[in-house]
C-alpha cells in the first residue's frame, strides 16, 4: 500500500551552525525557494542562533526557525530537546546536511518515528576514524543520503559500503550575483594590475600556504586578494612577511556580499587540499570569471580541464604556478571561448531551479514509497523499513 502524499509537506531542516558557509548557503536557498503552498518548512540549528546570520535571514523571508542553543560541548544534553521538537512538529521529512546534524537527525528522528529521514554528504574527504564509525553505525537509520558531488557518492559507496541506490547526487545551485562591484574598491590596486583572488575560509584545507608562494614563480606581476577569515590567518600573515610579499598579498578579512566582487577578478583560484562541491567556483563560472582549482573532490565535475577552466595538482606549488601562468597567458579569444563554455555548463547542470526540482522530486518519491506513515497525537508512526 502506497503512502498518500500530504497536501502540504512538512519539512524539518536540521543543521549544526547558523554561520553562512557553503552548506548553510544551500540550505537557505532551498528553504527560502520552496513553494509555501506545498511545503511547511522549519529550520533548526544545533548551536546558538547568534553564531551566524542564517536564522535571521530565514526569518526575514518568512521561514520558521528554531535553535537548540548549544553553546559549548558541556551543553550536549540539550540535544535531547530535538526529540521533543520533532514530536511536537511531527514533520513528514527530516533532512540534515553535515556530520553532527546527520548523527543527531538519524538518532532522534528514529526515536521520534519521523517517516522520512534524509542525510547529507558534502565533503569527499576521508574523515577521522571516530566519525567514520559513527556514520556507519547510524547510516541504516536514514532513508536516503544526498551527496552534492559524484565524488562524495563514490566515497560513501566504496569506503563506507553504502548501497549505491541509497545515495542520490544533487548538485548545488548558483545564480550570478544580483549586483556586481569592482574588487579594486576594497584595496588600492591600479586598473592596470592583474588581480587574482581567493574567496572562502582561511583554513589549512584550502591550501593557501601553497598559493602564496606561487607569486614568486609567476611570469607576470600579480596581486593576490584573500577574502575571508579563519584560523590560519596568523600563519598566512607570517608566511607572507617571510616571503617578502606584503605589497602583493592583501588579506581583506570578512567582506559583506563577497560574491558580488568575484566577477571583477581576473582569475579566481581555489588551491584546496580537499573539497566537496565548491560554491565559489560555480559562482565564478556563472559570473564570467576564469577559474584555476585543484583537482580534488567534486571540482573536476565542475571544471573540465582546459575547456571550462584549469585544474592543478593539490599540494604542489610547481603545478599550481604553472597552471596559473597558463591561464593568464590565454589570448582574449581563447579566454572568451572558455568563459562561454563555463557559463553554459552552469546553466545546464548547476542552477537553483535544477537543484530545487531535484529535491522536490526526491521528497515526493520518498513520501509515495511503500512505507506508510501518519501523525496522530503529535507522534509520527514508525515506517516499516526501519
Amino acid at each position: 500500500m502506497h503512502q498518500s502524499i500530504p497536501k502540504k509537506i512538512k519539512l524539518f531542516f536540521l543543521t549544526t551552525s547558523a554561520r553562512m558557509a557553503g552548506a548553510e548557503k544551500m540550505l537557505f536557498e532551498l528553504a527560502s525557494r520552496l513553494d509555501r503552498d506545498q511545503y511547511e518548512v522549519t529550520v533548526c540549528t544545533l548551536k546558538t542562533a547568534s553564531e551566524g546570520p542564517l536564522l535571521d535571514k530565514l526569518d526575514a523571508v518568512g521561514v520558521k526557525t528554531v535553535s537548540l542553543d548549544i553553546g559549548s560541548k558541556r551543553q550536549w544534553w540539550k540535544l535531547f530537546g530535538l526529540y521533543g521538537l520533532l514530536r511536537r512538529e511531527c514533520p513528514d521529512i527530516l533532512q540534515s546536511f553535515l556530520f553532527f546534524d546527520n548523527i543527531a537527525a538519524r538518532v532522534f528522528g528514529h526515536l521520534a518515528r519521523v517517516p522520512v529521514i534524509i542525510s547529507g554528504q558534502r565533503n569527499a574527504r576521508h574523515e577521522p576514524k571516530v566519525r567514520f564509525w559513527l556514520d556507519r553505525l547510524t547510516e541504516s537509520l536514514c532513508h536516503k543520503i544526498v551527496s552534492n558531488s559524484q565524488a562524495g557518492k563514490d566515497k560513501l559507496v566504496d569506503r563506507h559500503g553504502v548501497e549505491s541506490s541509497k545515495v542520490d547526487v544533487i548538485y548545488n545551485g548558483v545564480e550570478p550575483a544580483s549586483s556586481r562591484r569592482d574588487v579594486r574598491e576594497l584595496t588600492e590596486i591600479p586598473e592596470s594590475s592583474i588581480v587574482m583572488g581567493f574567496v572562502g575560509t582561511l583554513s589549512k584545507q584550502k591550501g593557501l600556504h601553497i598559493l602564496i608562494p606561487t607569486l614568486l614563480k609567476l611570469s607576470q606581476n600579480v596581486d593576490l586578494l584573500l577574502i575571508g577569515e579563519g584560523d590560519e590567518r596568523h600563519v598566512l600573515e607570517m608566511q607572507i612577511d617571510r616571503l617578502g610579499l606584503n605589497d602583493r598579498v592583501k588579506l581583506l578579512g570578512h567582506v559583506s556580499s563577497a560574491d558580488s566582487y568575484i566577477g571583477s577578478l581576473d582569475l579566481l583560484v581555489l588551491p584546496s587540499l580537499r573539497e566537496g562541491m565548491p560554491n565559489v567556483v560555480m559562482e565564478a563560472m556563472a559570473q564570467g570569471t576564469l577559474c584555476v582549482a585543484t583537482s580534488v573532490g567534486g571540482v573536476p565535475e565542475l571544471i573540465e580541464d582546459t575547456k571550462t577552466g584549469f585544474l592543478a595538482e593539490p599540494g604542489s606549488v610547481e603545478s599550481l604556478s604553472e597552471v596559473i601562468d597558463r591561464a593568464l597567458s590565454l589570448s582574449e579569444q581563447e579566454r572568451s571561448v572558455m568563459l562561454q563554455r563555463a557559463s553554459k555548463r552552469i546553466l545546464e547542470k548547476f542552477t537553483f531551479k535544477i537543484m530545487l526540482d531535484r529535491y522536490q522530486d526526491l521528497y515526493r518519491e520518498l513520501l509515495s514509497g511503500d512505507s506508510p506513515s501518519s501523525c496522530d497525537n503529535n507522534l509520527c508512526t514508525k515506517p516499516q523499513n526501519f
